[in-house]
């Protein structure tokens, strides 16, 4: 627990587990002192009464007493610290299920804080970011916190993600980090780095979208012509910056770990499960535990990328993910604030999808029927709304499916969208995407339940994105 908007001594005291029994009553001398008491407080014990209580005693990192001070007052020996909470609320310590908390470190960098910013705001605030931080050839220009779904409108110099970012240089590569871990939107210089299997720059394309690429095609936004828009999702962020992607703070965690407990305690959180963790962020907690700052405990959800285990005829070697997972289970077995028995599986990916871009993006979370294609008009602040939906299965649409090459050129777009009020694009049928095909997902799951971990799964497409008829191909017309 923690106290709440007290003196610094005050906040650093973290007090190991709940209150458990409200207003014990101590009815001998302990044989042993306490080494804290805490009196004058407004102290909320969490019963079934939700009593209050004014004073406690802590010992081993155990809360031993709680009740008046009456009541704590026999275990206050010599060695006891005793502190005055001066009114002020105590509460038991929070936990957070679900965090990433070595990126809750700020880095030394450009950061959105989620601002709500036009394209066009956007390119003026990522040519200051280069002004000021000057990168060199082949240094990456990193800005973190951008808002995905919300902003983001295009005018007539900037239509795309890719325009502005552009707009902000045409030679650095820029990576615009989402707020939610899942979303990116990349210049393109930074398009031009992405790689093939062979480790060969081929970059991000139309063409390689069709070709090498393929499989991520659900997770790169396209424009009108079918070159990428800026917009890189999920696991696509690998093609174009392989290293480091899975952290976006790591080096400013490992440079100052301190920052992440001292955020932790500011709000009162003092259990967490660290829920997507890898090898290479585990020596920043381990710098916390030697130097003796870790004031949370903590479970690693340890996550290993599949695609990094394929043997050579592009199956994926099992016994070589649970190698690692088994050594740092091992390594924390024994620990008494950090344990690593639970294992991190992505299943899909995002739920928000781009009204903004053209042609519109649907989310790329898995589902079992597909979704609805809005069809979008801008409002007069420049906010798209839904004046109705694509109708999937019309003859229309089926003949734009079975013919796409009539759709490849600008004019043909533009002459079907004043015809039809949509793009040709958006009479695609889609259920998003699993993260990696179901049969792998499964014996992943199975080997890692088998093995004895509890397997914490990254899953937000639901059965059912919206009631809809559909067809037995599994197209839907429209809402019911």
């Amino acid at each position: 627990m923690t106290l709440n908007a007290g003196r610094s001594s005050l906040s650093r005291c973290l007090l190991a587990g709940a209150l458990l029994v409200a207003a014990h009553r101590a009815t001998a001398t302990p044989s042993t002192p306490a080494d804290f008491v805490l009196t004058d407080g407004k102290i909320y014990t969490a019963d079934a009464r939700h009593a209050m209580a004014t004073a406690l005693a802590v010992r081993g990192g155990h809360v031993v007493a709680v009740g008046s001070y009456a009541d704590v007052q026999p275990w206050i020996g010599p060695a006891t610290h005793v502190q005055s909470a001066e009114g002020r609320v105590v509460l038991p310590g929070l936990v957070d299920a679900h965090i990433h908390p070595i990126d809750i470190v700020d880095p030394e960098a450009c950061i959105l804080e989620a601002r709500p910013l036009s394209l066009a705001d956007l390119a003026a605030y990522v040519r200051s970011c280069v002004n000021k931080y000057a990168p060199v050839p082949g240094e990456w220009l990193k800005i973190y916190e951008w808002n995905y779904s919300d902003g983001n409108q295009p005018d007539e110099k900037f239509q795309t993600l890719r325009a502005a970012l552009d707009g902000g240089s045409a030679t650095v590569a820029i990576a615009l980090l989402g707020s939610d871990g899942h979303h990116g939107a990349y210049n393109s210089a930074a398009l031009a780095m992405a790689r093939d299997e062979q480790d060969n720059a081929v970059g991000l394309t139309k063409a390689t979208l069709a070709r090498e690429f393929a499989a991520y095609r659900a997770y790169v936004g396209v424009d009108a012509t079918g070159e990428p828009n800026g917009a890189v999702n999920e696991t696509a962020q690998n093609l174009l910056n392989p290293a480091g992607r899975h952290y976006d703070n790591l080096d400013a965690a490992l440079r100052h770990p301190e920052a992440i407990t001292a955020r932790l305690s500011s709000a009162g959180i003092t259990a967490i499960m660290d829920a997507s963790a890898s090898p290479e962020g585990l020596p920043v907690y381990d710098t916390l535990r030697e130097r003796g700052i870790l004031t949370a405990r903590v479970t690693l959800a340890q996550y290993f990328d599949p695609d990094e285990f394929r043997k050579p005829d592009h199956s994926v070697d099992f016994a070589q993910i649970l190698r690692p997972a088994r050594l740092i289970r091992a390594r924390y077995a024994r620990d008494p604030l950090i344990r690593a028995d639970f294992v991190k599986v992505f299943a899909d990916g995002g739920i928000e999808g781009n009204p903004l871009a053209d042609p519109p993006t649907l989310p790329n979370a898995a589902v079992l029927r597909p979704y609805l294609q809005p069809i979008f008009r801008l409002d007069l602040r420049g906010q798209p709304t839904v004046i109705g939906y694509v109708d999937t299965i019309s003859n229309l649409c089926r003949a734009v499916r079975a013919h796409p090459e009539n759709y490849q050129s600008v004019a043909a777009v533009a002459a079907f969208r004043k015809r039809h009020h949509y793009h040709p694009a958006q009479c695609e049928i889609s259920r998003g995407q699993l993260r990696y095909p179901r049969a792998l997902l499964m014996q992943l799951i199975r080997r890692y339940h088998l093995d004895g971990f509890n397997i914490h799964v990254h899953t937000i497409g639901a059965g059912h994105p919206h009631h809809a008829r559909c067809d037995r191909g599994g197209a839907c017309r429209r809402w019911q």
